[in-house]
């Protein structure tokens, strides 16, 4: 539950947004962040290994970004924002009549209006 309520406020509004791709890497680090944090040091492979003098040392390998979000089950910011979008454009496919103001911006006028306001160059 905590991860999708993590995840719902980091993507809160974005759904309308585009976003660059500088911003979708700041979004994916941070992310990825708070996840490697959620497992608690299990993000990381622990291997034994013998130095040439005999000593056991442990090596810590992190794993990749793609292996922590197959093992929690996350997917991709940029995933997430395209089903949100989906399903954002669904839902004013199903009920216009509660987005008239986002309609209207995507025609270039509203539905009360006679024709379109916008002037085509």
């Amino acid at each position: 539950r905590s991860k999708t309520l993590g995840k719902s406020t980091l993507l809160s509004g974005l759904e309308a947004a585009a976003l660059t791709a500088e911003q979708y890497d700041k979004l994916e680090a941070f992310q990825m962040t708070c996840l490697r944090c959620l497992m608690c040091g299990k993000a990381c492979l622990k291997i034994q290994i013998r130095d040439s003098a005999g000593h056991q040392l442990i090596q810590h390998r992190a794993l990749t970004n793609d292996r922590v979000r197959q093992l929690l089950r996350i997917s991709t910011i940029r995933s997430e924002l395209a089903v949100r979008r989906l399903r954002w454009l669904q839902a004013m496919v199903v009920a216009p009549e509660q987005c008239g103001t986002t309609l209207a911006i995507l025609q270039g006028f509203h539905s009360w209006e006679p024709e379109s306001q916008v002037t085509q160059e």
